[in-house]
């Protein structure tokens, strides 16, 4: 489990009914999850944490991950024998370029769709499935508010937003 916010401690917590033993590389020096969270994940002897780590690479042969690389606190570099690696970093969106562009939400996740309406003023009709702020531009995936951070979802979203954009240039 790449990450220390609460998604990585509660899926290496869910991990454990699949699997022995969670490696938890954590950037920083703590947790930076709920208290709660916290206190399960460093109480469970089947989850081992490796704070100050930053994560350099990740190997494998024959199409299949063998290692995650890793330095540690002392700048050595550290290969974890793995078969499988959970990135949970961070739920902040990468929309910086849109912000003068499409309206988002308080945490900065782009608004689509219904929840256009609810925004002032008003796209001035009613907007397409994922369509944003400005017609014609449509948004999926992991940057758009309420979306919800898997991968599966995503690619629906993205399927979604396809149907929509064939929608949309019937109208222009």
């Amino acid at each position: 489990m790449i990450g220390g916010g609460n998604s990585a401690c509660e899926e290496g917590l869910h991990l454990l009914r699949y699997v022995n033993h969670v490696h938890m590389l954590v950037r920083g020096a703590e947790l930076t999850a709920s208290k709660t969270a916290i206190d399960s994940v460093t109480t469970d002897p089947h989850v081992t944490i490796h704070y100050n780590t930053r994560v350099t690479g990740i190997e494998g042969t024959h199409g299949k991950l063998t290692h995650v690389v890793y330095t540690d606190e002392d700048d050595e570099i550290r290969r974890l024998p793995t078969s499988a690696a959970f990135v949970f970093i961070g739920q902040q969106p990468n929309t910086g370029f849109a912000k003068d562009r499409l309206r988002l939400d308080a945490q900065g996740f782009v608004l689509t769709g219904h929840d256009l309406l609810h925004t002032d003023p008003p796209l001035g009709r009613t907007p397409f499935t994922m369509e944003t702020s400005m017609p014609g531009i449509f948004a999926a995936g992991d940057c758009r508010s309420g979306s919800t951070k898997q991968v599966a979802s995503a690619v629906g979203e993205g399927a979604s937003a396809a149907i929509a954009i064939r929608e949309y240039l019937k109208t222009i």
